[in-house]
């Protein structure tokens, strides 16, 4: 069984925000990124078990936790995007001058989409890239419009449990968003799980979670496919065998790497890996914590 208490050191730092660590900093580096309505904390038992060879940083995104966020702050996916550029900065002036180390980018639902647009933009910042349940672009205008409207409907729903309840304003909208068939498996966790996940998203700020939803939404994102499938840099997509719609993504990125590849078959030896959990859905390292430690410890030792 993992440590589900440990504990990171915790600190905030200008033009950032609120940042979570352990390890060292002269060991290998690795770049956590959570999902929408989480914190940095939320990597903590994952983050246990990587600290001792790596030198492990899981930032609040804009808008999450305690970093600082105040009405009309620019959510967009660029504005995360420049948040995750300034940290990697601010990771290499902490290292000794002529020192290089591997860094690895770990990213989640919409921190994985952050960490695709940024492998993209900024491929000589990263060593190797994983993406577990990961929204990478719609592919068709037909797929945009879906994501638009969907979109839309969210920001419906979180402006009617405002208004609905000023006292408790995101009580109603967490209720609809935690029975999403999305997250259907994560209603097999243990109670106590249940109530700490559940508290962690109360804990958010609506006006917030609103400009997220409104401005950096699947609707937004470019189809990352081909960039990803030329990065030339180790990347894992992982995903839960419960989670019927991102194992379609899964399946579309191979394709693109297939098809940059006609030459190279054997897909599972590529740059580019998908490894699909069992009993797990769309939040892995949260339901099956064990198997992903040894997954991700294993692929991040390509980097060495």
């Amino acid at each position: 069984m993992l440590d589900e208490t440990a504990t990171f050191e915790h600190f905030d730092l200008d033009d950032i925000g609120h940042v979570h660590a352990c390890g060292k900093p002269e060991n290998p580096l690795v770049v956590l990124l959570h999902g929408f309505m989480q914190t940095g904390d939320s990597w903590r038992t994952i983050a246990e078990v990587l600290k001792t060879d790596h030198w492990v940083l899981a930032p609040d995104l804009l808008g999450h936790g305690s970093t600082p966020f105040s009405p009309g702050d620019d959510l967009s996916l660029e504005a995360y995007v420049d948040q995750l550029r300034r940290l990697f900065e601010w990771a290499e002036n902490q290292r000794s001058s002529g020192v290089t180390h591997p860094v690895s980018l770990v990213g989640y639902s919409l921190g994985g989409r952050i960490a695709a647009l940024f492998a993209t933009q900024f491929p000589d910042k990263i060593d190797l890239l994983v993406l577990e349940s990961a929204g990478l672009g719609p592919q068709t205008e037909e797929e945009r419009q879906a994501r638009i409207e969907k979109a839309q409907t969210m920001v419906a729903r979180l402006d009617e449990s405002v208004a609905r309840d000023p006292e408790a304003p995101l009580a109603a909208f967490i209720d609809y968003w935690e029975n999403l068939p999305l997250f259907a498996s994560q209603r097999e966790l243990p109670e106590e799980t249940q109530e700490r996940i559940r508290a962690e998203r109360l804990a958010n700020c609506p006006e917030a979670l609103r400009a997220n939803l409104s401005d950096a939404g699947q609707d937004k994102m470019p189809d990352v496919r081909p960039a990803l499938a030329n990065l030339n840099k180790p990347v894992l997509y992982l995903v839960g065998e419960k989670d019927a719609g991102y194992t379609k993504i899964a399946r579309s990125l191979m394709r693109a790497w297939a098809e940059s590849h006609d030459e190279m078959r054997l897909l599972n030896k590529g740059f580019v890996q998908v490894s699909v959990i069992p009993q797990a859905g769309h939040n892995i390292h949260l339901e099956r914590p064990e198997e992903y430690s040894l997954l991700i410890s294993k692929f991040l030792q390509r980097t060495q």
